[in-house]
């Protein structure tokens, strides 16, 4: 076997291990969702739409696995396959979320990208959903969700992206027009996050 055809086979026994524990409740969800949960929703994202939605978003690798994988592979080559069988993983956005507004500026591919956040006592958290109709984008939306979902908008700003990006060879490899749009998405994350702190501080 291939180093191609095992880190294909690892890629789709990892993600499958990680689909097991959603399917109970992917296949019994019937529209219920907790009502102790709110959601402040930025543009068209129905508090339903965005629970079930971001459950789906828990089959991707969070950071320090990508991180480990992108270690174990030994060339550019080997992680850029890797990033177009991420991108085959990342669930289709909502077509309603599909609109002008949600498009992302400065990408090469056509990028949606909306927010919502999810309000808890004492915080809120950003939560991300996006979509490319380029696959290789699509795994860079990946890395951006590991690096930014799901954090405090507080968090979000303070984070330095290049650290993370650096590791993963994206600063070196990626053609000038990915990596800019690649920074578009991150300015975008970031504008928003930055939007939410400063209505949590007039609160």
């Amino acid at each position: 076997m291939t180093s191609r055809s095992k880190r294909l086979a690892k890629t789709s026994r990892y993600f499958y291990a990680r689909l097991e524990p959603c399917r109970d409740f992917l296949s019994s969800w019937s529209g219920t969702i907790n009502p102790c949960r709110q959601f402040a929703v930025r543009g068209t994202i129905e508090p339903r739409q965005s629970q079930s939605f971001s459950l789906v978003f828990t089959m991707l690798p969070n950071l320090d696995e990508l991180l480990k994988e992108f270690q174990e592979l030994e060339d550019w080559e080997e992680r850029y396959d890797y990033l177009i069988d991420l991108g085959k993983q990342l669930p289709e956005l909502p077509a309603q979320l599909k609109t002008p507004a949600q498009i992302v500026k400065g990408c090469m591919s056509t990028v949606w990208l909306a927010t919502s956040v999810e309000k808890s006592e004492n915080e809120k958290r950003v939560l991300i959903e996006a979509d490319s109709d380029a696959l290789i984008v699509k795994g860079l939306i990946v890395v951006l969700l590991a690096v930014f979902n799901q954090r405090t908008p507080e968090e979000i700003l303070k984070l330095d992206e290049n650290q993370y990006f650096g590791q993963l060879g994206l600063n070196q490899h990626l053609s000038p027009q990915r990596r800019n749009g690649l920074f578009a998405m991150v300015k975008r994350v970031k504008q928003l996050a930055l939007e939410q702190a400063a209505s949590g501080t007039s609160d």
